[in-house]
């Protein structure tokens, strides 16, 4: 993908001003015009997270795909902005309005990569179903904190190649007898695209709804 970087980069690339800019009380118009661009670079930096995070879960006809989509779309931000700046043409508020545009129809883009990589499981329609899976914490009663830390879960992703859409915690919801050092029942569970499964499973994980009792609870 390295087109695609490079694609990404030139969406981002800043020189840094001699000074500090207060977007949050710009002064004249030529403030006001660098905070919008600044506020369109922020999107796209946003842009380029979700779009490599998309990516990385897409076959390669499917790059393929997603690139010209997005030159296209590229394309049409530059138009729609353009005209909608167009009212203001040779004046000096026209570089804000443009900025402001781009910025705006840039956030909007990255969430709807965003809902593309993210959309749930069993959605006919999603080009990269997620699915979620677990793997006990080996946490045990009456010693908070105990366990396999989160970061040793992660680097076992990270060594299959498995990119982590989201992680949480859970509990298998199983009766237990309270008993300082048994077994208590908490999870880790993480979603990653359903492509990654099998790898998931070789790494010792497990597909959530094998937990048919199990619930999520907000991580301490």
């Amino acid at each position: 993908m390295k087109h695609i970087a490079l694609l990404l980069v030139g969406l981002v690339a800043h020189v840094s001003s001699a000074f500090a800019l207060d977007c949050a009380a710009p002064l004249t118009q030529k403030d006001m015009n660098e905070c919008a661009y600044e506020g369109f670079l922020d999107a796209s930096r946003d842009y380029a997270s979700s779009y490599k995070t998309l990516g990385d879960g897409l076959s390669a006809a499917q790059k393929k795909q997603l690139l010209r989509m997005q030159k296209s779309w590229m394309a049409y931000r530059t138009q729609a902005c353009g005209f909608e700046s167009s009212a203001s043409q040779g004046g000096s508020v026209q570089a804000m309005v443009k900025w402001q545009c781009m910025a705006r129809m840039t956030k909007q883009r990255a969430g709807e990569l965003d809902m593309l990589s993210r959309c749930p499981e069993g959605d006919v329609s999603c080009v990269q179903p997620t699915v979620k899976v677990y793997k006990a914490s080996g946490s045990t009663q009456c010693n908070p904190g105990s366990g396999t830390p989160v970061k040793v879960m992660l680097d076992q992703f990270a060594a299959a190649n498995i990119p982590v859409r989201a992680m949480g915690c859970g509990t298998d919801v199983a009766m237990r007898t309270t008993v300082c050092g048994a077994p208590d029942g908490a999870i880790r569970i993480f979603e990653v695209s359903a492509s990654d499964l099998n790898k998931a499973a070789a790494q010792g994980f497990f597909l959530l709804g094998t937990l048919p009792e199990a619930r999520e609870i907000p991580c301490h």
